[in-house]
């Protein structure tokens, strides 16, 4: 059974980990992969093997096995208050007929994105103002608006 190790729990093995926007992965021959896992990223471990997985827009995970791993490194540390002044609400969540974004700007660029990672709808939208999502099948879509992610489930 495979156990999620969310950034927080990383943050004992790596300082202040969850407050990071990427990591490297570094193998015993030496290679280094660099994943970004900010907002919606995992890190998943069994017994003898770690799975990344960097984003829910395209779905990518790489896999490694334990033993060729040597050294996790966590990068580009932001502040609390960075992360705070940065955050995007969505609301109402669930929802049915319509979501609103609350600290975007003005005229943003708003994408919807299905759970395959797929753009079903995308829009200028300002703060606070209505998106219909009336016409979406249920299920859980990702919202993107810059580089924030934001899931929401359609009722």
């Amino acid at each position: 059974m495979k156990r999620i190790i969310t950034l927080g729990v990383f943050a004992m093995l790596a300082g202040t980990a969850w407050s990071q926007t990427g990591l490297t992965l570094t193998t015993s021959n030496g290679a280094q992969h660099h994943y970004n896992i900010e907002r919606s990223g995992a890190i998943y471990m069994d017994n003898d093997q770690l799975e990344i997985r960097e984003n829910l827009n395209n779905g990518a995970h790489d896999y490694f096995n334990m033993a060729e791993v040597r050294k996790i490194t966590f990068d580009k540390p932001l502040s609390i208050d960075a992360l705070q002044q940065n955050q995007i609400l969505l609301y109402p969540n669930p929802a049915s007929t319509h979501i609103v974004l609350r600290g975007i700007e003005e005229q943003s660029k708003v994408q919807i994105l299905d759970a395959m990672g797929r753009i079903v709808t995308e829009q200028k939208r300002s703060d606070n103002e209505q998106i219909n999502i009336a016409q979406l099948a249920p299920g859980v879509y990702v919202v993107r608006v810059k580089d924030q992610l934001i899931k929401f489930i359609k009722q």
